[in-house]
């Protein structure tokens, strides 16, 4: 009979071991399950933020392409311009010689009915 304690007191100490160990390992799995769900949360906003960042970048890309566009057409705009006036001042600066020149011839005349 003593051995038959001996085994139930031993079966004892297993089983609470036994419920010790499958306590901590339950302890740690909840942990595990908490910390997978923290990072499924935050994988999940990581992804939100991601997909948003990628709609800002390509509106911003958007935006780019418009301004360069309109940088360009004003860039060739600006040169027709220059290209106009360059041909305006040239065509002034013909009138303005025969002008001179006639003043000159007028102003020549004046000057030699004075003496």
């Amino acid at each position: 009979m003593c051995l038959h304690a001996l085994v139930q007191v031993e079966l004892e100490e297993q089983y609470t071991a036994l419920q010790r160990q499958y306590f901590r390992v339950a302890k740690v799995a909840e942990l595990a399950r908490a910390a997978s769900q923290a990072s499924v949360s935050t994988s999940g906003r990581t992804k939100q933020e991601l997909a948003e960042t990628k709609t800002q970048l390509a509106r911003s890309q958007r935006v780019a392409e418009t301004a360069r566009d309109k940088a360009r057409l004003l860039r060739h705009e600006v040169a027709d311009l220059k290209r106009q006036l360059a041909r305006a001042e040239a065509g002034r600066a013909v009138e303005d010689c025969r002008q001179s020149a006639s003043m000159r011839e007028y102003a020549w005349r004046q000057c030699v009915f004075l003496v």
